[in-house]
């Protein structure tokens, strides 16, 4: 998964469709469906005859589960993020950790400042 977080913001948007697709062992057909979308609209998005809208958007998103922001911006309907402010890898951390329970961001939570604190420990000082 860190792979493809580092690499989200270089592909193309059919590109990182037919990579999701290829993850889940999905067809077209299969995005289609769960995005409530013709086999046509997503036939047309991935061979570049039409772009992908909001409303197609919104469904590819609910339909591999991932954040809205994400899938607009790969299919180029929001601008790029830029800055060292709007990480894509801290935003997408941030969309998993509102889908987690109290206990298991309390684990996460632990898991951070230890990482943190062995990283500060293991640097050399300035």
């Amino acid at each position: 998964m860190n792979d493809k977080i580092l690499t989200v913001e270089k592909l193309t948007f059919v590109e990182w469709l037919e990579l999701e697709l290829n993850q889940r062992g999905w067809r077209p057909s299969d995005l289609a469906r769960a995005a409530g979308v013709s086999s046509a609209t997503i036939s047309n998005v991935m061979t570049g005859s039409r772009n992908a809208g909001s409303d197609l958007c919104r469904g590819i998103a609910k339909a591999f589960g991932e954040p809205e922001e994400k899938v607009f911006r790969l299919a180029g309907l929001l601008s790029p993020l830029t800055g060292p402010d709007e990480d894509v890898s801290f935003r997408e951390l941030h969309d998993l950790w509102k889908h987690l329970n109290p206990g298991d961001r309390q684990v996460l939570r632990e898991w951070a400042t230890f990482r943190y604190k062995t990283a500060r420990d293991s640097s050399p000082d300035d």
